[in-house]
């Protein structure tokens, strides 16, 4: 069974698009969308698609990673699927082919990566928000994912570190850009807080690592 988890904060434009795409794809079995107190109407535009769609209202903001967390532990599947809620061109054939590829068993995870090449789009096709995997591989680190916000698919990949994992390249998936959304004054401190949560998470991970490595307890 796939369960999808969709986490929303102020996606009222793009909220319906994503998830009535969801909705038409037939493999997927499960649909809950996680608002994270959204100021806009995404709240009410998901209340519209129920029962089909699930909604959780979170009775605080708790980041993107917070939202996941709640979505997660309230679905039925044990393959999870998460999709952002900010894509506006998102087609049922970008989740059949990430679905397809995931049940060929050949891989632990699949993730659509929305970038080509090396270096920056090499980053940012890693730290792609759709993505499919086991709920089980990520269950010990449910408390990081929730505290680190947008450093939730850093941690996912460090959770899979060792397995099989594959990206491929979801063409035209169409992201509707924070500055696109508030302008360029208003997103910039939307943008300096995804960086900082970012780069804290990848010196947590770091950490993490070496106290596994050497066997060390940093409380």
């Amino acid at each position: 069974m796939i369960s999808c988890i969709v986490p929303v904060y102020n996606n009222e434009d793009t909220i319906l698009h994503v998830l009535n795409t969801l909705l038409s794809c037939t493999k997927i079995d499960e649909v809950i969308a996680v608002d994270d107190c959204s100021r806009d109407r995404s709240a009410s535009l998901i209340a519209s698609l129920a029962p089909e769609v699930r909604l959780i209202r979170n009775p605080s903001n708790l980041g993107k990673g917070g939202a996941v967390v709640e979505g997660l532990r309230l679905s039925r599947g044990e393959t999870i699927l998460t999709c952002d809620a900010d894509l506006s061109r998102l087609n049922t054939q970008h989740l059949e082919v990430l679905i397809q590829e995931y049940q060929t068993r050949l891989y632990d995870m699949v993730i659509a990566g929305r970038e080509k090449g090396q270096g920056w789009g090499g980053l940012m096709s890693k730290v792609s928000g759709e993505r499919i995997f086991q709920k089980r591989v990520i269950l010990p680190y449910l408390d990081l994912i929730s505290a680190q916000g947008n450093g939730i698919e850093q941690i996912i990949n460090y959770a899979h570190k060792g397995k099989n994992i594959k990206i491929i390249i979801a063409q035209d998936i169409g992201h509707v850009l924070k500055f696109q959304k508030t302008g360029v004054f208003g997103s910039i401190p939307a943008y300096a807080k995804e960086v900082y949560q970012l780069l804290h998470t990848e010196v947590i991970l770091q950490k993490t690592s070496f106290a596994r490595r050497y066997k060390i307890s940093f409380d």
